[in-house]
């Protein structure tokens, strides 16, 4: 399968919300997942050297028949030129719905480093845009904490809070933890926050 399966196996199995996904590895599994699904995310997958993989995003409304057909040839030989499975994950329709991308780290101590970005895009494209950071200890109110480009992404004090409170529900310390805010619940248990790795 691959490293990025395994990890949302296990954040599934730990009750974290996580997008639906499958690990495919041939043209046929593609496009029967296409005919279910309108709107997709494709990550290469694999068990070592995984990080930076090819990531591609598929609309169906994009693409004729034949241009879907040559797109899915070339990613699915491209996936088998480098001894990797394909992760789809049904996310990229909600891209639309996106608050916030964010990545968070608390540390044993409760102090905190959380960058956010509001462009609605797939959290793996987050950094092509200006991001935002504040940090601080849970324990502090919001406006006492440190910023870094605050006004470049518009999140609510309420919003702000939602993540905290969710990464500390989680029960991860001194770990990165990626996520995605919604404007409404999504996901396999319809929730909020979707998580996508922890590190």
């Amino acid at each position: 399968m691959g490293k990025k399966y395994d990890s949302l196996n296990h954040l599934k199995e730990a009750g974290i919300n996580v997008h639906e996904y499958e690990s495919l590895s041939s043209l046929e599994e593609l496009e029967r997942y296409a005919q279910q699904n309108h709107s997709f995310s494709i990550r290469f997958d694999r068990d070592t050297n995984y990080h930076q993989l090819p990531f591609y995003t598929y609309d169906e409304e994009t693409f004729s028949l034949e241009e879907r057909k040559k797109y899915f040839e070339k990613i699915v030989e491209g996936a088998k030129n480098l001894d990797c499975t394909m992760l789809v994950s049904n996310g990229h329709q909600y891209d639309v719905i996106e608050r916030c991308n964010f990545v968070i780290r608390i540390e044993g101590d409760l102090s905190f480093t959380l960058e956010y970005g509001t462009t609605k895009v797939p959290l793996r494209n987050m950094y092509e845009y200006p991001t935002s950071v504040i940090s601080g200890t849970l324990s502090e109110e919001i406006k006492n904490m440190n910023w870094i480009n605050k006004e470049k992404n518009n999140l609510t004090e309420e919003e702000l809070e939602e993540i905290l409170a969710w990464a500390m529900s989680i029960q991860v310390k001194e770990h990165t933890v990626e996520g995605t805010l919604y404007e409404k619940p999504v996901g396999i248990q319809k929730q909020k926050i979707v998580c996508w790795q922890i590190d």
